[in-house]
């Protein structure tokens, strides 16, 4: 939380001063950005007069992008060489805040005979709640043995210790 009095913020350690013309009154702008997702409260004492104090409660709650890919792996099985195996997968806001999806790529170290693509949008592509993307998967096994890979999934979703990198 913090609190502008005309044209400057005033520190979080400091006292907001102002002030206010007899029979009249002063703008104070107060605004909310989120530390971190979840609720968050402050209270901030009003002082009018030596004795005349007002309490103001202020609440916020932060919110964060959210999203899920299904399938969360696909196996292509056994391909002949020069043969083309095509899936899908999709990218869902399973949140109440869009996600902006700004790329999809494969992910350092993956076989360069993997390719994954979007269907039918153009990134950045932004997905409001419930909404969702399909990225078309496909391998063409051009040497033999097996072939790993991930697909990178780039959002504005926070950065979180329980999301999978590859999210």
């Amino acid at each position: 939380f913090g609190y502008r009095l005309g044209m400057n913020d005033t520190p979080h350690d400091q006292p907001l001063t102002g002030v206010v013309p007899a029979n009249g009154s002063i703008e104070v702008q107060i605004w909310y950005q989120p530390p971190e997702e979840g609720s968050q409260e402050k209270t901030t004492t009003l002082k009018y007069c030596e004795n005349c104090l007002e309490t103001l409660t202020l609440k916020g709650i932060g919110v964060k992008p959210v999203f899920a890919i299904t399938p969360s792996s696909i196996d292509f099985g056994d391909l002949d060489e020069g043969q083309l195996a095509e899936d899908t997968f999709r990218v869902q806001n399973i949140g109440n805040y869009n996600v902006t999806v700004s790329a999809i790529g494969l992910e350092a170290g993956t076989s360069q005979e993997f390719t994954a693509t979007p269907d039918s949008v153009m990134l950045p592509h932004v997905l409001a709640p419930t909404e969702e993307m399909v990225v078309n998967v496909s391998y063409t096994g051009v040497t033999p043995g097996e072939d790993l890979g991930r697909v990178q999934v780039d959002t504005d979703a926070w950065d979180d210790p329980m999301t999978p990198v590859s999210e």
